[in-house]
């Protein structure tokens, strides 16, 4: 067993985490050294898992907070027809906004710029 984690202790649910060569050992056949377990101390195991598995689960957790999408319209203070020139370029979300280079911006700026004066004058 590598590690053990608490994921309720007021119902008593337990994470438990094996090497990957231990997984099949610390589940038992059909279950069973994990049914002993959890009869032996009173709580049961919500899953055990290999340290591979528990990785997989973090990074798919952390993809799912880092690509988290906030609209351009959830731009506080920003009018309309900013946030429209804003999408009209491609710039779906306040994320996409904020991961553009120094020269990005400029060329977009200058875009804006160009679309703003041919609306303008047309």
């Amino acid at each position: 067993m590598t590690r053990v984690q608490i994921v309720d202790p007021e119902t008593k649910k337990l994470e438990v985490i094996v090497e990957d060569s231990q997984l099949s050992l610390a589940i038992g056949k059909k279950g069973q050294n994990v049914r002993l377990a959890s009869k032996l101390i009173g709580w049961r195991h919500r899953a055990i898992k290999s340290e591979e598995e528990k990785r997989r689960e973090i990074e798919e957790q952390m993809t799912a907070l880092t690509t988290a999408v906030t609209p351009t319209d959830g731009a506080g203070g920003c009018r309309t027809k900013t946030i429209e020139k804003i999408e009209a370029a491609g710039i779906t979300s306040l994320e996409k906004l904020a991961g553009m280079t120094p020269e990005q911006l400029m060329e977009f700026r200058a875009s804006a710029k160009r679309w703003w004066t041919n609306l303008s004058s047309g």
